[in-house]
């Protein structure tokens, strides 16, 4: 969740102006502000999800051996590719927005 927190954060200087609009808000040139902060939201991003997928898939991260424990993993790792797509999503908005508008 973090991740894709920070990820959403760094897309704000250009999905915030869009997500204003959308809404009917004025004032979008606050978003631009997160502007100078999106290389370090992307880093922080990056380093989150390195943790999540080592938490996940790290060798001694096995407990148990159980069914359930099988499914809450299978659960887990759905969740982290999930995580991941949507910070991909979001830390590249910038890139691929220009075909939105």
């Amino acid at each position: 969740m973090g991740a894709v927190g920070a990820a959403f954060a760094a897309s704000l200087c250009c999905s915030g102006p869009l997500l204003y609009v959308a809404l009917g808000i004025g004032g979008a040139g606050l978003a631009s502000t997160f502007e100078p902060f999106r290389p370090w939201l992307i880093g922080l991003t990056a380093i989150l999800l390195g943790l999540g997928f080592y938490a996940v898939y790290a060798p001694g991260a096995r407990c148990a051996t159980d069914e359930s424990a099988e499914r809450m993993r299978r659960r887990q790792k759905a969740m982290l590719w999930t995580g991941t797509l949507l910070a991909l999503a979001f830390a590249t908005f910038p890139t691929w927005s220009v075909w939105i508008s």
